[in-house]
C-alpha cells in the first residue's frame, strides 16, 4: 500500500525487476453485490459458512467506509491480470511514488508524456 509504507513502494518502483501495477480504478470496476450470497454454498457446510461470515463481514464494511451495496475484488482483479494478462491494456511507463509531500505522500507519479520529446 503505497499511503502507508512510501520508501518501501519507492523502493519497489525503482527496482530493476519487471513489475504490473494494476491500479485501483480498475480494480474498483469489478465488484460483487449482494445477490452472490445465494450462489454461496450452504452455511451448514464449514466452507459455506466460512464465506458468509466473510462476505457479511466485508459487505458491511464497504457500505459503512464506501457507502456501496457491493465489495471491491481488488485482490481477484489482481490474480487474473497475473493469470490472464491477455484480458487487460497494459502500458509501459515509468512511475515513482511521494515521499516526502505533506499531501501528497503515497502518491504515485507517472510519466505520460511522449517517449519522443525533445
Amino acid at each position: 500500500n503505497m499511503y502507508y509504507d512510501a520508501p518501501s513502494a519507492r523502493q519497489i518502483f525503482r527496482s530493476q525487476m519487471t513489475k504490473t501495477l494494476v491500479p485501483l480504478d480498475v480494480t474498483r470496476s469489478v465488484t460483487f453485490g449482494l445477490d452472490i450470497m445465494n450462489e454461496l454454498p450452504s452455511e451448514s457446510t464449514r466452507r459455506g459458512a466460512f464465506l458468509r461470515k466473510l462476505l457479511t463481514h466485508s459487505f458491511r464494511a464497504h457500505r459503512q467506509v464506501f457507502a456501496l451495496e457491493s465489495i471491491y475484488l481488488h485482490a481477484a482483479v489482481g490474480l487474473m491480470v497475473a493469470i490472464h494478462p491477455e484480458l487487460f491494456e497494459m502500458r509501459d511507463i515509468c512511475g515513482d511514488v511521494e515521499v516526502h509531500g505533506e499531501l501528497t505522500s503515497g502518491a504515485t507519479v507517472f510519466d505520460r508524456r511522449p517517449e519522443n520529446r525533445p
